[in-house]
């Protein structure tokens, strides 16, 4: 079969996923406002962007491939990683809460962290389901009802999580389907782009008038630091949007915008000067989804390897802020490392299965 990714999406999803890493280790600070004012509305666009409206035929087509790439993978690392966190609470004594309310969250997803501890991230699958089912509803509708649709969608998911609305269902609801409703502009948005430009026309446009795009880059680069750090903590899985829900919309179409741009001119240099960096940022990307699977764990895991090791050595890691920007920095380098590892086991895995098949 004929390899049809686009190395500047998979760059952008490696640079993406690094950026997800560094904010579950660093979870505050102004570089946390950063990497959660962007990078979960870049994956909901990239998602948008490779989605091809006539690959499914049927509504039947359409769920068994969105069963088989995406939910049977999401059931197998959520088993995985709370397997391995029982035991670990089981053994350390440690309380994690109600063990089997936390197991049934393979069913609702209705959240991030407090849903889901041993392995947050993973809210983000069942979320794209939804969005891509909404999606697949309305694919043959013309742009303007897509984009109308999304706004509808947003205007609910933002009243949903509104105290005493009408839509106040009082809880998260199952598979974030607040946060799908909000994240659908996203995808609609990478969608549109990908129907209007074709994916390698995105990267020829960018290549075409380097001169411009750099000036929207650093441009764009200026708009989005300041209001996403005034904008504050965004976390699309537990319902929190900072402090202006325009904000979260303008600072996740411009750092989108950002990401896809410095990802386009990454690939040009790797074109023009081959780099093992960018090679393995890349492999990042095609890599992503087991990426998000895995590093939670094996952050937490650095952490504490970290911290136990600093406590030896008579150092604290959690003193003062610069003592925790350290510990974040060798947890992420650590973190990064070990997930690269796993996930690199795990494909020599699937290549040594394939060729056996």
């Amino acid at each position: 079969m004929q390899n049809t990714r686009v190395n500047y999406i998979d760059i952008s999803k490696g640079l993406g996923m690094f950026a997800v890493v560094w904010g579950h280790i660093m979870i505050k600070g102004a570089t946390c406002s950063l990497v959660y004012g962007f990078d979960i509305p870049l994956f909901f666009f990239l998602s948008g962007l490779v989605y091809k409206p006539d690959k499914y035929k049927t509504i039947g087509s359409f769920a068994k491939s969105r069963f088989k790439n995406l939910l049977i993978p999401y059931i197998i690392y959520f088993i995985l990683t709370f397997v391995i966190w029982l035991a670990y609470c089981l053994a350390t004594h440690y309380d994690g809460g109600n063990y089997l309310k936390i197991f049934s969250e393979i069913i609702f997803s209705h959240g991030s962290g407090e849903f889901i501890p041993q392995n947050p991230p993973l809210w983000f699958v069942p979320c794209l389901f939804v969005v891509e089912t909404i999606y697949f509803i309305i694919q043959k509708t013309n742009d303007i009802t897509k984009i109308v649709v999304a706004f509808i969608c947003a205007v609910l998911g933002y009243i949903m999580i509104i105290p005493n609305s009408f839509f106040d269902f009082k809880s998260n609801l199952p598979w974030s389907i607040e946060g799908a409703f909000r994240a659908l502009a996203f995808y609609v948005a990478g969608n549109l782009v990908s129907t209007k430009m074709g994916l390698n026309g995105v990267y020829n446009q960018i290549q075409n008038k380097a001169k411009a795009s750099t000036v929207i880059m650093v441009l764009s680069a200026l708009i989005f630091i300041p209001l996403a750090i005034f904008n504050g903590e965004v976390s699309v899985g537990s319902n929190i949007y900072g402090k202006s829900n325009i904000l979260f919309y303008l600072n996740g179409f411009i750092g989108t915008l950002l990401f896809i741009i410095i990802s386009c001119k990454i690939e040009a240099i790797n074109k023009n000067h081959k780099s093992k960096a960018i090679d393995y940022v890349t492999w990042v990307g095609k890599n992503s989804f087991r990426f998000m699977a895995l590093h939670y764990p094996i952050h937490v895991v650095a952490n504490l390897i970290t911290i136990k090791s600093g406590n030896i050595f008579g150092y604290d890691f959690l003193q003062n802020d610069f003592s925790y920007y350290v510990l974040s920095i060798i947890s992420f380098v650590m973190t990064v490392i070990a997930t690269s590892i796993a996930v690199l086991l795990i494909c020599k895995i699937k290549n040594l299965k394939n060729k056996k098949a």
